[in-house]
């Protein structure tokens, strides 16, 4: 979160997004470390991590919040994302090692 909040800076806000079942404690942590908002959807189907309906509900966040950018941990799930992401209509960076805002 201390990064996130660094690169944001006074232009932003950092704002998290969870997804899962039973997240809600989760989602608390985060508020608690540094995020400014949590956006997070909790619902039984997404204990499990599945492709299609996660990429399908972080699009719709995307879409209805329109972050200027929205980065994204490198982690094995991201690279199971389809690879055309044009209904996200923002700028993503995924497979983040390290980034610097000058």
């Amino acid at each position: 979160m201390g990064q996130a909040g660094s690169l944001s800076g006074d232009r932003g806000r950092v704002t998290v997004v969870l997804l899962g079942h039973h997240v809600e404690g989760i989602a608390k942590e985060y508020s608690a470390h540094g995020a400014q908002r949590v956006l997070w959807v909790d619902h039984p189907q997404l204990a499990s991590y599945r492709a299609d309906l996660f990429t399908t509900l972080i699009s719709d966040l995307i879409q209805e919040h329109q972050p200027a950018v929205f980065l994204v941990g490198a982690s094995d799930l991201v690279k199971s994302w389809p690879q055309d992401r044009q209904a996200t209509r923002s700028r993503l960076v995924a497979q983040i090692a390290s980034l610097w805002i000058g």
